[in-house]
């Protein structure tokens, strides 16, 4: 919704956010003006009793004449917007926590790998993101002030503090010779084995970057 504030001049601190589900971080805490739905509410059905102006949907969308889009010609503008912008917004990421990093920069290089890899297992009609960090510079410091800007982080991070040295250079593993180097140096069978899988049925557009997280490793499908 920080998009509505910037080209339609949305003031998102008189929005009252109700929301159905946590925000999958445990240190998170909602904004003031954020507020948890009782257990098994339904957006779209409360939008259409008249409880809820405005709903965020996807698929689920209700096939209903009396539901319009906020945005008129919402996919025209949306290209307009990635026409002027260039980016894609990040959706779906793999993370793993600093130690791993750190301890073992093999298997996050191996990880990295395998998504790049999988790439190819997706539709020509599918959207294929950049990869590697100067490549998506730009849409990682949007992501950081819209995050910002809508109260989710304390402060505005720099890109950099959100990668540490052997992430930091994934991006170089994105040709062949890389891919091929990454393979050699990733050693162990076990991680390799359950690193697949993930990537293999993770978001075509997957990002790999490394910080705090309650787990080695997830990937939010």
């Amino acid at each position: 919704m920080v998009f509505c504030k910037h080209e339609y001049g949305v003031d998102l601190d008189k929005v009252a956010w109700l929301t159905i589900e946590d925000a999958h971080v445990t240190e998170h805490r909602d904004p003031a003006n954020c507020h948890r739905l009782a257990p098994g509410s339904r957006l779209a059905g409360m939008m259409l009793s008249g409880e809820l102006d405005a709903v965020i949907l996807g698929g689920d969308m209700p096939k209903d004449p009396r539901v319009q889009t906020l945005i008129p010609n919402a996919a025209a503008a949306a290209q307009e917007w990635y026409q002027r912008e260039g980016v894609i917004p990040i959706n779906h990421m793999f993370v793993v926590r600093t130690e791993l990093s750190k301890e073992r920069p093999e298997v996050v290089r191996d990880i990295y790998r395998m998504i790049v890899e999988s790439r190819k297992f997706a539709p020509e009609s599918a959207t294929r993101p950049p990869i590697g960090l100067e490549a998506n510079r730009k849409g990682l410091e949007l992501a950081i002030r819209w995050s910002y800007e809508q109260k989710i982080i304390p402060r505005r991070l720099s890109v950099d503090e959100l990668f540490d040295d052997t992430d930091r250079c994934t991006g170089d593993l994105s040709d062949r010779d890389g891919l091929e180097r990454a393979d050699r140096m990733a050693t162990s069978s076990g991680w390799r084995k359950r690193a697949r899988a993930a990537a293999m049925s993770a978001a075509t557009g997957a990002y790999p970057t490394a910080g705090q997280t309650d787990r080695d490793w997830r990937s939010r499908r």
